[in-house]
């Protein structure tokens, strides 16, 4: 017992040096993650529509006084994405969700409206599954969802709108629009 408190004794500057090194690794690594995702809500547009004739994209705004006229709602949402971590973080599966007294009335997905693409007759638009958000680093996400007659009458009555994905734990995150 009493060499091993000898060696001990030769080499505790060596022990303790490493130990630091150690510690000091440690807690910057776990610094470094610590933060979270800001979502600021800049635009939130939700427009009721009405087919007026059977051509393609000629609607006319309804007020929310004549929702239940509506053949289409359309969701368009500019959102101010905040990374406040020191590493990048990814989020999957973004949604829409639409809800009554906190029962889901509509989950589906979100389409990015700077890839729109239109021709003379064809229509286009990239739905979005995946945020890459870089550290320390705001930007702008400009999302849209036209929910056709199908869906419509089911959803009329909703209270309120989110944004859920999820994040690199597979835990669901929720955002509130409306």
């Amino acid at each position: 017992m009493d060499q091993l408190k000898e060696v001990f004794l030769e080499y505790q500057s060596i022990i303790g040096t490493l130990l630091g090194v150690v510690v000091t690794l440690t807690s910057s690594q776990l610094l470094k993650n610590v933060g979270s995702l800001r979502i600021y809500v800049r635009l939130f547009d939700l427009e009721f529509r009405n087919n007026v004739d059977e051509g393609w994209g000629s609607y006319q705004k309804l007020g929310a006084a004549e929702k239940n006229k509506a053949s289409e709602i359309q969701i368009q949402t500019t959102l101010e994405v905040y990374n406040s971590s020191e590493v990048p973080k990814v989020f999957r599966d973004l949604s829409l969700c639409i809800y009554k007294n906190k029962e889901l009335l509509l989950k589906d997905k979100l389409y990015d409206k700077s890839t729109e693409r239109n021709g003379k007759i064809s229509y286009g638009i990239d739905d979005i599954n995946i945020i890459n958000t870089p550290p320390k680093t705001i930007f702008e996400l400009n999302l849209t969802r036209t929910i056709k007659v199908d869906e419509v009458k089911n959803i009329l009555d909703f209270d309120s709108i989110y944004l859920e994905m999820k994040n690199h734990r597979g835990r669901v995150l929720k955002y509130r629009l409306k």
